[in-house]
């Protein structure tokens, strides 16, 4: 064992004689080369007292915090300290070094297959050469022993990089001749077949998440290897009729049951499954496997902790290589399932470029050619579809995943009710369904806790509640879609120059059917302060409609949008409109000004999606009620060509307040008239449903000093909580 892999390791006296056997290589390569097949060696031939003594030996380096030599530099560089300094750090690297060698020296024949047994395993599945072989040993050695890293990090005075690597592999196997291959070649081969992975923000070799944990098993055999790789295919928690209301998407459920022509062509089942988050995309592809009886391999984070980062892109991809070459070896009629694939698009960058990586693309059209050849049924799902090229959606099945109807969520809740022993009653759980929905999953952990502590209907709202604040951020984000406002008070809204009920009826009663442009006449911008009657005109709509509302904010949008894997504006708006279409809701869409800011401004740089909204009028008939408290001079002038309609909703005037005072409110007129300047300016209809809900004085003076109070605390941007105390601020 002098000898390994045509270096030589012997004990060095003098530093002088340090590596002259080895001209290429600087002292201190020389004692990495001996550490790595020492340590090879030591974690299989030493016994458990030897290798710990070995392993604290050579894990500490006494040369302080300074940059004491280069890997890479001409030699040791002790810097300005004194000779008897030199002479002692020399006589340390040395003692250090022979250790290393009397190591190798003294213990048994070793390989790399010894240190990692499953290695030959994927040699030969993976069709590597020897010195390949030694380089993914390598990185693996980098990347899982502790103090060969830190000496590698001291050595180079920073993180060991690529170029690092491929050097550093390049002393070590320097004996291993492949006149066809550089080692540069031979890094490329493993990152081909994604064995490794290169992210694009560190610059440095990774092993995939699965050979990673390979490694540290004892995994010996070429089957056991196999099955690891693949994982264990993923077991359903829900059945395949908590997504009824997917359009045609029992139909795949039916399509996957059977077993393809072993002599037709193109056979393969490549889907698409589009949805925000939350929808139950995953838990839906489990319930497929299970309802058709294919094994599901998952290739993603399948961890619902929202703490736990997601893969990088290039690991995402890397994982997909890796299984793409194990399609020979999946069960027969196996669905591949891919998720949160939009991020395999994207560019792995610190900066949050997101523009198209063209390998991804490629890797997805080889991946999609392997589908189809071999039969294989392959389904991705998507948060964001528009992160995916056209080339590559257009070659695939797809599917949207909108949120379930009221019907279909009541059945969901009853279902999981019974299931953990709960006792709502028949009104609690439509209630229920009524009010949120809600991933299959959240429902199910919420109720099992709450059959846990026997607790009733409030107590699993709060708890279901409590758990939509913690993972998505906002209680409200569960929240059903339904209208609220049954009554429009008419009275308490200042329409200028236009008749509100007039438009109204034009978008409540006409049909879309017979006209030239139908969503002209659908769509209604309402400008106005807060708290005129924008939301509400929306909200009384749909209750005139008996229909739900589909709600989404500019501002929100935009700022989601920015977030680590946030969705595009585009496809959030897409989704909006979809699911309005999809369950007949009338679609509210407020703050559009963050949507569509003139384009006047040369010092603005915010983007406007006029273009798309227009787009998605013209694609999808729905009732559409834009809302802004900004003026018309703050939107993009393209955005008046699909929404021509619109509305400025102005405080009350002074006989407007009079008149809602004696009309709505049954105050007498002369009551009325007698509070001369008393009455607040500038009232809006919001002040009024406040003073209404916290005013215990039920006297014409008190209810008047109630909107004064709402109106000033309207104009500070706060708003009294009914039944709560102190305030919050308005959204």
């Amino acid at each position: 064992m002098d000898r390994v892999m045509g270096l030589e390791f012997k004990e060095v006296k003098k530093y002088a004689d340090f590596g002259t056997d080895l001209p290429q290589q600087t002292p201190a390569e020389v004692v990495i080369s001996a550490y790595f097949y020492a340590g090879l060696i030591q974690s299989r031939g030493l016994s458990k007292d030897e290798r710990a003594q070995f392993l604290n030996r050579i894990g500490y380096f006494p040369f302080n915090d300074e940059k004491i030599f280069e890997l890479f530099g001409e030699d040791l560089n002790f810097h300005e300290k004194t000779k008897a300094d030199v002479e002692k750090n020399q006589k340390l690297l040395l003692q250090i070094y022979n250790d290393f060698a009397a190591t190798i020296k003294n213990s048994p024949q070793t390989t790399v297959d010894n240190f990692y047994p499953s290695l030959p395993h994927i040699a030969e599945i993976f069709q590597l050469t020897e010195r390949q072989k030694y380089i993914l040993a390598l990185v693996a050695f980098l990347q899982t022993n502790e103090p060969f890293n830190s000496l590698i990090d001291y050595l180079c005075n920073d993180d060991i990089t690529t170029e690092d690597t491929r050097r550093f592999a390049g002393y070590i196997l320097s004996s291993i001749r492949d006149d066809k291959k550089t080692i540069s070649d031979d890094f490329e081969t493993l990152l081909k077949h994604g064995l490794i992975f290169k992210a694009q923000n560190e610059d440095v070799y990774i092993l995939n998440s699965p050979i990673y944990s390979l490694f540290q098993t004892k995994i010996s055999t070429r089957d056991e290897t196999i099955s690891f790789l693949l994982g264990k295919p993923a077991k359903a928690q829900y059945p395949i009729e908590d997504w009824a209301h997917i359009p045609d998407f029992l139909e795949l459920k039916e399509a996957l049951k059977e077993n393809p022509d072993p002599n037709a062509k193109n056979i393969g089942i490549i889907a698409l499954i589009n949805g925000m988050p939350g929808v139950g995309k995953t838990e839906a592809i489990r319930s497929l496997g299970e309802a058709t009886g294919r094994p599901v391999f998952t290739v993603a984070n399948d961890s619902d902790d929202a703490e736990e980062p997601k893969p990088k892109p290039s690991e995402l991809i890397a994982r997909l290589r890796v299984l793409l070459k194990l399609i020979p070896y999946l069960p027969e009629g196996a669905i591949v399932f891919a998720d949160d694939g939009e991020v395999l698009m994207a560019h792995d960058s610190a900066s949050g470029d997101k523009t198209e990586d063209p390998a991804a693309k490629h890797f997805f059209n080889e991946l999609f050619d392997e589908a189809n050849r071999r039969g294989l049924n392959l389904i991705i799902a998507l948060n964001d579809e528009g992160k995916f090229p056209a080339s590559v959606i257009s070659r695939s099945l797809q599917y949207y995943f909108g949120s379930p109807p009221i019907n279909q969520r009541e059945k969901i809740f009853s279902r999981q009710m019974e299931e953990k022993r709960l006792s709502f009653t028949p009104d609690q759980v439509k209630s229920l369904a009524k009010k949120y929905i809600v991933p299959s999953r959240m429902i199910d952990r919420s109720m099992a806790l709450c059959s846990r502590i026997k607790g009733d209907y409030e107590k699993f709202c709060e708890i279901l509640e409590r758990k939509a604040e913690r993972e998505f951020g906002s209680r409200d984000a569960i929240l059903a879609p339904l209208a609220k406002n049954r009554i429009y008070e008419w009275g308490l809204v200042n329409a200028r120059d236009a008749d509100l009920q007039k438009a109204f009826n034009g978008m409540a009663h006409q049909n879309f059917e017979g006209q030239q442009n139908p969503f002209f006449t659908k769509s209604l911008l309402l400008a106005g302060p807060s708290g005129t009657g924008k939301e509400s005109f929306a909200h009384h709509l749909a209750c005139e409609l008996d229909t739900e509302i589909e709600i989404i904010d500019g501002r929100s949008v935009i700022l989601s949008s920015r977030s680590s894997g946030g969705i595009s504006p585009g496809l959030q708006l897409t989704y909006a409109f979809r699911n309005a279409v999809e369950y007949n809701r009338v679609l509210l869409i407020n703050n559009i000004d963050d949507l569509v800011p003139t384009q006047n401004d040369p010092d603005s740089q915010a983007p406007s999606y006029a273009e798309t909204i227009s787009d998605l009028m013209e694609q999808y008939k729905v009732r559409v009620v834009f809302t802004t408290k900004s003026s018309e001079a703050a939107l993009d002038e393209k955005f008046f060509t699909y929404v021509p309609n619109v509305i400025q909703l102005d405080p009350l005037t002074e006989t407007q307040t009079r008149k809602a005072l004696e009309t709505i409110y049954g105050f007498k007129a002369e009551d009325i008239s007698k509070l001369g300047d008393k009455i607040p300016d500038n009232l809006v209809a919001s002040d009024f449903h406040v003073a209404l809900m916290n005013n215990e004085d039920t006297s014409l003076e008190g209810f008047i000093t109630a909107l004064d109070r709402a109106a000033h605390l309207r104009q500070r941007g706060l708003t009294p909580p009914k039944g709560e105390t102190g305030f919050r601020r308005q959204p």
